[in-house]
């Protein structure tokens, strides 16, 4: 079940709060939230979005098991397993970055910046609102900077 609380609103209190019952077997994973939206990944590798008054959004099949997910603004960024660790214990992780209103893609690729056999132990938004990973080497990449406007730059 997926229950959703807003704290900022001057709405009746009926109105503030939704919840959603996912189908059988499905369970939710990862949860993130932004400016008019939220989000949650599932076990059935789903990104399923919402807007802040409950209302499901695109229903998105990501590429892989989940790892986790952040948010900020209108951005909601997916983190995944692309296959097995490597036989050193590398991981092979991948990323798939929306627009958390329309779930539209905005970016994707693999988080290539992890060093050998690290885990990943953060994930989240710089100061400029650059996608970043830190792995458990203390190594901090930035996966996709933006430009002054908020959206992603091409990184194509």
């Amino acid at each position: 079940c997926i229950y959703f609380h807003r704290f900022e609103t001057f709405e009746p209190i009926k109105d503030k709060d939704w919840q959603l019952t996912l189908p059988s077997g499905e369970r939710v994973l990862g949860c993130a939230s932004g400016e008019g939206w939220a989000a949650v990944v599932t076990s059935r590798n789903f990104l399923r979005t919402f807007t802040s008054g409950g209302l499901q959004g695109p229903i998105i099949w990501i590429k892989g098991a989940p790892v986790t997910m952040t948010g900020l603004g209108r951005s909601v960024a997916v983190f995944y397993h692309e296959c097995n660790p490597l036989m050193d214990g590398t991981q092979k992780l991948g990323y798939s970055f929306y627009d958390g209103v329309t779930g539209k893609e905005i970016a994707s690729g693999s988080v290539a910046a992890m060093s050998p056999k690290a885990s990943l132990i953060w994930v989240g938004f710089s100061t400029d609102d650059a996608l970043c990973v830190m792995d458990s080497d203390g190594m901090l990449s930035t996966l996709v900077p933006m430009k002054p406007d908020g959206l992603a730059r091409d990184i194509s």
